[in-house]
């Protein structure tokens, strides 16, 4: 992977493409309770009507926060082969209650770039961005339950189930 360049993304001309990288590399297996929490997904088999618009809008406050790559909150970091990313990594940084931890809340291969290692080097790139940030101890992830490649990649490079979340809808009418 000696073609690819890993950096922050910090120019807000980028997320469009981004944005549209990202939809056109996900399907539905990718859905966890983060995106339902976050408005991305309706419910574990349905992507929101409006994913474009909230992807956007979470890369755009990323793309704001680049200013200060170890600062707490969102950062977008893309796996450039040229002009255009092939991989991107959503992630905050997060003080906690009692402890500062980092999240991966998106971390995408494209579908063309897969199986020739741009995952594993996007990953060790960002665990070395974790740590030289101040006081990071854990890296934190979700996958949805039926993503197996992520899981089997993650697990390769060290990840392990921590806990198991579970959902219950009230009132489906209710958006």
């Amino acid at each position: 992977m000696n073609d690819v360049e890993f950096r922050a993304i910090s120019d807000l001309v980028w997320v469009s493409d981004a944005a549209h990288m990202f939809i056109a590399n996900v399907d539905t297996s990718y859905i966890s309770h983060g995106e339902i929490m976050d408005g991305r997904a309706t419910d574990l088999g349905n992507w929101s009507p409006a994913l474009i618009d909230i992807i956007t809008s979470d890369f755009e406050e990323a793309v704001l926060n680049a200013c200060d790559p170890l600062a707490d909150g969102l950062h977008l970091v893309g796996a450039f082969k040229g002009n255009f990313p092939e991989g991107l990594a959503l992630y905050e940084y997060v003080a906690g209650r009692r402890s500062r931890y980092a999240v991966i809340h998106d971390f995408i291969v494209s579908k063309d770039a897969r199986r020739q290692s741009l995952g594993s080097s996007m990953l060790m790139w960002l665990e070395n961005q974790f740590r030289e940030a101040e006081n990071i101890k854990h890296v934190f992830l979700e996958s949805g339950k039926t993503n197996d490649p992520a899981h089997i990649f993650f697990q390769h490079h060290g990840y392990r189930q921590c806990s198991l979340t579970m959902m219950k809808e009230i009132n489906a009418s209710v958006e």
